[in-house]
């Protein structure tokens, strides 16, 4: 399988009507599946006031701070157990809740998965995670409810 890279530049999406976003672990082009690769940049969906909901597949690695920042009513996040979201990508006062799935290519939560990341209040880890690194919600002090089961159940 081939891949196609995405890098979306800070402000490229900020203070749009955006609603949703998803990001797919691949992509179709001219009828050839390959794998995405994408890299969000600080500042790149920043100010969305009307975005809530958020899809992310393994194809994002690391999601740098400030990526979601201003997004006031974000408050559904389904994301890989592979991508690192570093500390203030999310806004700090909001009422997040994260779903996490396993990657095709991992059943871990990776070191460092949210750590410091204050807006998130709420965790649903699948039954198909198996390890959870160091660190991972270290300085998550408004999570305040963990679920381990199916997803969002």
């Amino acid at each position: 399988m081939g891949t196609h890279q995405l890098l979306i530049k800070v402000g490229a999406f900020a203070n749009t009507g955006l609603t949703s976003l998803t990001i797919p672990a691949t992509v179709t082009r001219n009828g050839v599946e390959l794998e995405l690769m994408v890299v969000l940049e600080s500042g790149s969906f920043d100010s969305n006031a009307s975005l809530s909901t958020i899809s992310i597949a393994e194809s994002v690695g690391e999601i740098l701070g400030g990526v979601f920042s201003n997004c006031a009513n974000l408050s559904s996040v389904t994301t890989a157990s592979t991508v690192v979201y570093n500390s203030d990508c999310w806004p700090a006062n909001n009422n997040i809740t994260v779903t996490i799935i396993p990657a095709a290519t991992s059943t871990e939560i990776v070191a460092n998965f949210m750590k410091d990341n204050t807006g998130v209040t709420t965790v649903y880890i699948s039954y198909d995670i198996t390890v959870i690194q160091s660190d991972a919600f270290k300085g998550c002090t408004n999570l305040g409810v963990l679920f381990w089961g199916s997803a969002g159940t």
